[in-house]
């Protein structure tokens, strides 16, 4: 039965696969102040001129252009997102000034304490802090920074402030697999999640050993140890979400690598140069910055961002066999 139904006509963004799109990662920088052996090589990245860098008002742009079509959830990354100069007037502006329900942001604590107080009076909804190791010579040869004290003095100020917390840990095979424990106890402490992730292949070196060091190992090592351990079935993030009897807080497990999210992925991602993502393994499907800077209108940007999304791919896998370059460091992609 023919119907008078145009194309797009949802006013939400859905892919091919019936998969309803309302959170979008938005990198602004490529800058970071730690080269995390995971994610950049020690001498760091070939870094993007300025020029090239999408400016606050055209992320703003898009962000209000995408809030009118099901985008909620806002996560601002990096790089190191608080070392780009007006980042503050700019996350304000995307709490008091667009339609987005939620915001956040992703940093690894250098610079966070002495802005939590700032990023409070914001508004911000929640921070998930780059944490990988309890062990401060370990984090100096993780990131390559002695910067331990600094990321913990974070941890505990937006505890303080009771700000909703995330810690993300990258497990990588043989070097912090046995902080899986001391690290899912802070939990049981403090009222934050605290989510271990499968290393990916990002690290900007051109070389990786797919040995990872799964979510099954990861989840094997938790029940081993948490006999009163359960699955928080609930659950609309990409993590696999457990409580654990006495704890303040949820552990949580990002099959990154294996990719067994992806079957409800829900997220776009925007990369510093407006690269728009609709998976995080593949190249970039739709270059947002051209489009802004030939001053197209938000009607054409919304109809090619509409394009991209019901040509998505099932999942990451068929999104990296179409890649070009599976090493770009993670810094460029948003982490």
């Amino acid at each position: 039965m023919e119907t008078n139904k145009k194309p797009f006509d949802n006013p939400f963004l859905t892919d091919n696969f019936g998969r309803k799109i309302n959170y979008l990662r938005i990198a602004i920088t490529d800058r970071c102040n730690l080269r995390c052996r995971y994610c950049m090589p020690e001498k760091g990245i070939d870094l993007i001129p300025h020029k090239d860098i999408l400016s606050f008002e055209e992320f703003e742009r898009l962000i209000k252009i995408l809030a009118d079509f099901g985008i909620t959830k806002v996560r601002i990354t990096g790089g190191e997102p608080l070392v780009r100069l007006g980042v503050f007037p700019f996350l304000k502006r995307i709490k008091s000034q667009t339609k987005v329900k939620s915001l956040f942001i992703t940093t690894n604590g250098v610079r966070t304490a002495r802005y939590l107080d700032k990023l409070a009076e914001i508004g911000l909804d929640g921070i998930n802090l780059s944490f990988d190791t309890l062990d401060k010579k370990r984090f100096q040869k993780i990131s390559r920074r002695d910067e331990f004290d600094s990321v913990w003095e974070s941890l505990m100020k937006a505890i303080k402030l009771k700000m909703k917390v995330k810690i993300n840990t990258v497990i990588q095979n043989g070097f912090n697999t046995d902080e899986i424990i001391p690290l899912a106890n802070l939990a049981k402490k403090y009222p934050i999640d605290i989510r271990f992730i499968e290393e990916m292949p990002f690290n900007g070196h051109g070389m990786f050993s797919d040995e990872t060091f799964s979510i099954d190992k990861i989840q094997s090592t938790l029940m081993n140890t948490y006999p009163n351990i359960s699955e928080i079935t609930e659950n609309e993030t990409t993590a696999k979400l457990f409580k654990v009897h006495g704890f303040a807080g949820n552990i949580g497990i990002i099959g990154a690598y294996s990719r067994s999210f992806c079957g409800n992925c829900n997220r776009l991602r925007i990369t510093p140069t407006g690269m728009l993502k609709t998976c995080l393994y593949d190249d970039g499907v739709l270059d947002l910055h051209k489009k802004l800077r030939d001053n197209c209108s938000d009607d054409e940007i919304i109809l090619e961002i509409r394009k991209c999304v019901s040509k998505r791919d099932k999942d990451g896998f068929s999104s990296e066999l179409k890649k070009n370059d599976s090493f770009k460091s993670m810094a460029t992609i948003g982490g």
